[in-house]
């Protein structure tokens, strides 16, 4: 992937928190005052997470690796809202597409189908804390599973295509270029080839203030 990708992932991850962040203000307004106070905990750790990401990517040292390990915590944060919030009952379930749908997006399928799996799991993990919402998460969460499955499947094929006909674009214009600029018998540089390291050259030479010959 390119850089400039790397840091598109980088950057909408950080939105994706601070988004995140807000949302978990508003629902620790809206909860009761105990369960609040954590929800609101969850929110300041997400917008530490969403300043680091942003300082990362300042420094160019954000990576694909970083941006999933991301998306996985963001995973485990409405994991941990549910947890808060009724189980299987509570209304935020939804939010764990958020992070699936940015790994589909951004990341390579072993990765996008390792996120799917976690937030498969998130949504189940109510049956293991409490096995009175096998009922809810059969009426509400399965319903809604199958198609967030295939609405992430969709989004990380289609970009995943876009992505592989950009390649062979840019490998068709790089041969182009190659051929243009090559003589065919000799295979010596010809005179664009010449100009453009010209110009290269003394623009160096002007940037660092050196003759050249």
């Amino acid at each position: 992937m390119r850089p400039q990708d790397v840091r598109l992932a980088g950057r909408s991850a950080a939105a994706l928190y601070g988004v995140g962040a807000a949302l978990l203000a508003a629902a620790a307004v809206l909860e009761d005052p105990d369960t609040g106070v954590a929800i609101a905990d969850l929110a300041g750790f997400a917008v530490l997470i969403a300043l680091v990401l942003v300082m990362l990517e300042r420094r160019d040292r954000a990576s694909l690796g970083l941006v999933f390990a991301a998306d996985l915590i963001a995973i485990g944060i409405v994991a941990a809202l549910v947890a808060l919030t009724d189980g299987a009952r509570s209304p935020y379930p939804p939010f764990y597409l958020l992070g699936v749908l940015h790994a589909a997006v951004f990341q390579s399928r072993p990765r996008f189908a390792i996120a799917g799996l976690a937030a498969v799991a998130a949504l189940l993990a109510p049956l293991v804390y409490d096995s009175s919402d096998a009922a809810a998460l059969a009426e509400f969460g399965l319903p809604a599973l199958v198609p967030a499955i295939l609405l992430a499947c969709v989004v990380h094929v289609a970009v995943e295509t876009l992505r592989q006909e950009r390649r062979a674009l840019a490998t068709r214009e790089a041969e182009a270029l190659r051929i243009a600029e090559l003589d065919e018998l000799t295979g010596i540089g010809n005179y664009r080839r010449f100009w453009r390291a010209l110009q290269s050259e003394a623009a160096r030479a002007r940037r660092h203030d050196q003759p050249f010959s």
